[in-house]
C-alpha cells in the first residue's frame, strides 16, 4: 500500500523503500538496493554519533555511520540523491544491542521522494 506523508512539512512526500533489518554479530556493512539506485552502509567506531556520504558512481552512495554504538536510536535524515525529477530523502534509524564484540544493530530506514511543503 502506498504511503503518502500529509498534514505537515512533510505533506506530499512518498515513501519508495521501508524496511527494517538486524544485522548479524560483528557485521558492520550492508546495501540496500532499489529501482537503479543503491545505499551503501558502512557501520564504524566512534565516540561522537556522525555520518559521512561519497558518492560511489553515479546511482551509488557509501554512507558511513561513525559512533552510532547507543541502546537508543540515533537517528538521521537528510537529502540523498534523486529519483526521477524528485529528491530523495532517507531517515536512518540505528539502535545498538548486545556487547562490543557481539554488538549488533537494529536498522530502521525510510526513502522518500518528494519537496517538504
Amino acid at each position: 500500500m502506498p504511503v503518502t506523508f500529509v498534514g505537515s512539512s512533510s505533506s506530499g512526500q512518498r515513501v519508495v523503500e521501508s524496511g527494517s533489518l538486524v544485522t548479524p554479530i560483528g557485521s558492520t556493512e550492508f546495501e540496500i538496493s532499489f529501482h537503479d539506485l543503491s545505499f551503501r552502509f558502512i557501520l564504524a567506531e566512534g565516540s561522537t554519533p556522525r555520518v559521512h556520504a561519497k558518492e560511489g558512481g553515479k546511482t551509488r552512495l557509501l554512507i558511513t555511520f561513525e559512533g552510532f554504538v547507543n541502546a537508543l536510536p540515533t537517528v538521521w535524515q537528510s537529502e540523498v540523491g534523486t529519483l526521477g525529477s524528485e529528491p530523495l530523502w532517507a531517515c536512518i534509524a540505528v539502535t545498538a544491542v548486545g556487547e562490543a564484540e557481539r554488538q549488533q544493530r537494529i536498522i530502521n530506514y525510510t526513502f522518500y521522494a518528494g519537496r517538504p511543503a
